[in-house]
């Protein structure tokens, strides 16, 4: 990133780090109230959706087409009809749960796996590439948490309230997906 005085191109690693640290600011404090709790989910997801881009984007072939459409970079600069209102779909949180989950799991990603390939197939060959490009497998009860955390930040951050938040449940998956980031980050074979 540069000067703040200046225009501010963020790279997707450095972003990914940026917002890592401040959700893990967010996590240190999560149990303080709500706010903190709320920031430590949106920051920490985000962080996990770009590091898992950054890790997909060299076995992008490999991938099935749908997927290799959802990985390309959006354009540098913002133009302010196309992004205020017409984001392009780029690989999102739980499409990337989806593509992280063990083969014995069903693929809960139904736009995700589709085309030429047989829906099984296709999920079953992607779930093989994203697990070798990242070493990263997740079973039920990781997916399981990972996708309550998904749903709350769509809540929160998508829809108005009247929600009742479960912090407890939160709190409890805010550690899996600290781990998850943490392998996404320096992949190596790190339990998640």
């Amino acid at each position: 990133m540069t000067d703040p005085k200046e225009t501010y191109v963020l790279d997707a690693e450095e972003e990914a780090e940026r917002l890592w640290r401040g959700a893990e600011s967010a996590i240190a404090r999560a149990h303080a109230g709500f706010l903190p709790l709320s920031e430590a989910l949106e920051l920490g997801i985000r962080s996990a959706q770009l590091y898992l881009g950054l890790r997909l984007r060299p076995v992008t072939p490999e991938l099935p087409t749908a997927i290799q459409s959802l990985l390309e970079p959006p354009p540098l600069a913002v133009d302010p009809v196309r992004d205020a209102l017409y984001l392009p779909r780029t690989l999102g949180f739980v499409e990337g749960l989806d593509l992280l989950s063990d083969d014995g799991l069903d693929c809960i990603g139904p736009t995700l796996h589709h085309g030429w390939e047989e829906r099984g197939s296709a999920c079953a060959r992607a779930r093989r590439v994203a697990r070798g490009a990242t070493g990263v497998t997740l079973d039920a009860a990781a997916r399981d948490e990972l996708l309550w955390l998904a749903a709350y930040r769509n809540r929160i951050f998508q829809l108005p309230p009247p929600l009742k938040v479960e912090s407890e449940r939160l709190l409890c998956g805010l550690p899996r997906l600290a781990r998850l980031v943490e392998a996404l980050a320096a992949p190596a074979l790190v339990a998640v």
